[in-house]
């Protein structure tokens, strides 16, 4: 995340342990806030990129299951994850 847009991401005002139960949670109602929470922020983009070789968790308003979909293959040891733009 750019300086420009901490302030704005809403998971970074959660403490972990809240943060903890939206995104890393298989409850319908959870997911689908933590989906919520990623449509309206500046840095998921970003973060969706962080995200695409974590195993576990909403990531840019992906889950698990949407990422392996995206990026066949991301979990094994010799995926290329995207590159982060730079701007």
């Amino acid at each position: 995340m750019t300086t420009g847009t901490q302030g704005q991401v809403g998971c970074r005002t959660m403490s972990p342990d809240e943060a903890d139960k939206i995104f890393f949670s298989n409850l319908t109602s959870r997911v689908a806030t933590a989906k919520a929470l990623c449509a309206e922020c500046p840095a998921r983009d970003l973060c969706t990129i962080l995200g695409v070789t974590a195993e576990f968790g909403i990531f840019g308003g992906l889950t698990p299951e949407e990422r392996d979909a995206r990026w066949p293959g991301r979990l094994e040891d010799d995926f290329t994850p995207p590159r982060i733009p730079v701007s």
